[in-house]
């Protein structure tokens, strides 16, 4: 937690950007072809997404395996990935997506951030929400653990939204006790609704994870922000 609330002031002190664009870091694959292709895994800066041929599940005319796509992405100081497709609603749309995330090296799974993309509308009466379940271990299809960390978005009307939510992951059963994580499992339900001669669309949700700094980089941090308090003070 340190970590990001170092990176968080500095950005308030104008040390780095407070806000940035997603920059992709891999190909763009399907998650069909993430899964016939690539076998089963996509590598994120040493995040490994695992997806398996029952990832995903929609009801609806939403979109199949080989209609969304999957973009590694660096994002405000986060790293992660990008789903694309067209959700489209004139009535119900409602699409599960699973997976399993894996920290390589020494940089644990301690929060993410969900966000949904600006292209996202509803003209005339609907909603579009996406929820988020974050398990430290396996769900399966039926009886799932107790999540570490719960997330929603949604999108009404310009006037009603949220459009990003972030958590730090907490130990199973103990809500504020702060937990870090080598493996978690994720599952996503992207929900549009639409009424009467009404539609809403969605096309871009983001799942990114902070990084954590190397050890120099944190030292270097800690000394710019240490400098600009002292300038500050004698001001």
């Amino acid at each position: 937690m340190l970590t990001k609330r170092l990176v968080l002031i500095a950005a308030a002190l104008g040390l780095v950007p407070a806000i940035a664009s997603a920059s992709p870091v891999t190909p763009t694959y399907t998650i069909e072809e993430v899964v016939n292709d690539l076998g089963g895994e996509l590598n994120v800066l040493g995040r490994v997404f695992t997806f398996t041929a029952d990832s995903v599940t929609t009801t609806g005319p939403g979109p199949d395996a080989s209609a969304i796509s999957v973009t590694g992405v660096q994002m405000n100081g986060e790293v992660g990935f990008c789903f694309e497709s067209q959700w489209a609603a004139g009535g119900l749309v409602d699409t599960t997506l699973r997976f399993k995330a894996t920290a390589l090296c020494e940089r644990p799974f301690e929060d993410n951030t969900l966000r949904i993309g600006e292209d996202v509308f509803v003209e005339g009466s609907g909603m579009v929400i996406v929820t988020e379940n974050v398990y430290a271990e396996d769900p399966g299809e039926t009886t799932a653990p107790e999540s570490i960390a719960d997330k929603m978005v949604y999108y009404v009307s310009a006037e009603d939204n949220l459009l990003v939510d972030h958590q730090w992951f907490h130990a199973p059963g103990q809500p504020g006790v702060p937990a870090s994580f080598a493996e978690i499992w994720v599952v996503k339900d992207i929900f549009l609704s639409a009424g009467p001669n009404s539609e809403a669309g969605l096309t871009t949700v983001y799942q990114t994870f902070s990084e954590v700094p190397e050890p120099a980089t944190l030292a270097m941090l800690g000394l710019g922000l240490a400098g600009v308090l002292v300038r500050r003070r004698r001001r």
